[in-house]
């Protein structure tokens, strides 16, 4: 069983990738020698040797006979014993079967592919990426983490794809992992790059459209969050602050303090969950959430500090008592 997040996307992109084959020989060449390359193998206990792809993709198996059938008119799919896939078994009596195998390294000189005569035009590397990509490889759902990977039988091969990729501008790293050698991309720019590539289009859609999505999705999460630590902010503030004025009601009452700290004091008190700015509304004349942030860092001070505000006690009057005078 495909491993989860993966196995719908990666078929459904397999699927409508297998169902365009080039009409051009070179590009047609490249194809079958990619799928090989990934793909197939060659058993040797045969007679003749059998060049065999297995497949769980209906689709590839499908390609993959066709292309198949022109090196040898015997090929044929059957399901192997106890498989859950599709294995197509190619009978490689004639020179062209055992040709490919030995072009992409599968017999003769272990894992030293030898196609540079098949892969001298882009129409034909192309093909070849997408002959490994249905051979050999996975992608993950567009609503996972990016990661495209295809699995290869030789460093040479791993080396080989990289470079071919690179020639597109497709930057694919590898290495060896699970006794395997693979390469990969983990961007979803350059996986989407690479099935624009390869012809995969309608999946690169699906993929553009489900980043798309989740940009959107990860902005608004960024701006709920942030409002919602604002929020708990600026409650914590008020809380803090209506202790702050309970405090100094308690201790020497409001009528002490100057008129413009005592009306802002009497505000928080009548509208405890408030913010700065509707607080500074509510003041004749009103004041900015900046001037309202001040005098609320005295009044809290004092509370603190248990120290006298200059000028407390006395009657606020002229300007002080405009500047401060409560909304009625």
């Amino acid at each position: 069983m495909t491993a989860p997040g993966r196995s719908l996307f990666a078929a459904e992109a397999k699927a409508r990738l297998a169902r365009q084959v080039p009409r051009a020989p070179a590009a047609r060449a490249a194809l079958v020698h990619g799928l090989a390359l990934a793909g197939a193998r060659v058993d040797a206990g045969t007679r003749p040797p059998t060049l065999r792809l297995r497949t769980r993709s209906a689709s590839v198996a499908r390609l993959a006979v066709l292309l198949f059938r022109e090196l040898d008119p015997a090929a044929r799919t059957r399901r192997p014993p106890g498989g859950r896939g599709v294995e197509v078994a190619v009978a490689a009596a004639g020179p062209a079967a055992m040709a490919v195998a030995r072009r992409a390294g599968l017999v003769g000189p272990r894992g030293r592919p030898r196609l540079a005569r098949i892969l001298r035009t882009r129409a034909a590397r192309r093909s070849f990426l997408a002959g490994l990509f249905l051979g050999g490889g996975s992608v993950s759902d567009p609503r996972a983490a990016p990661h495209l990977e295809m699995v290869l039988p030789s460093e040479e091969a791993a080396r080989l794809a990289r470079d071919v990729a690179a020639g597109f501008g497709v930057a694919f790293a590898f290495g060896r992992r699970r006794g395997a050698w693979r390469v990969y991309l983990k961007s979803a720019a350059e996986i989407g790059e690479f099935l624009r590539l390869v012809g995969a289009g309608p999946s690169l859609l699906a993929l553009e459209d489900e980043r798309a999505r989740r940009e959107v999705r990860g902005r608004v999460n960024r701006l709920v969050n942030a409002d919602t630590a604002n929020m708990r902010k600026a409650a914590r503030a008020a809380a803090a602050q209506l202790q702050a004025v309970r405090r100094l009601l308690a201790d020497r009452g409001l009528s002490s303090l100057p008129a413009a700290l005592s009306d802002l004091a009497r505000l928080r008190l009548e509208y405890p969950e408030a913010s700065l700015a509707e607080l500074g509304a509510l003041l004749r004349p009103p004041l900015g959430k900046s001037g309202v942030r001040h005098r609320m860092a005295r009044l809290v001070a004092l509370a603190e500090g248990g120290g006298r505000e200059r000028g407390a006690g006395r009657p606020a009057g002229g300007a002080g008592r405009k500047m401060a005078s409560h909304a009625r």
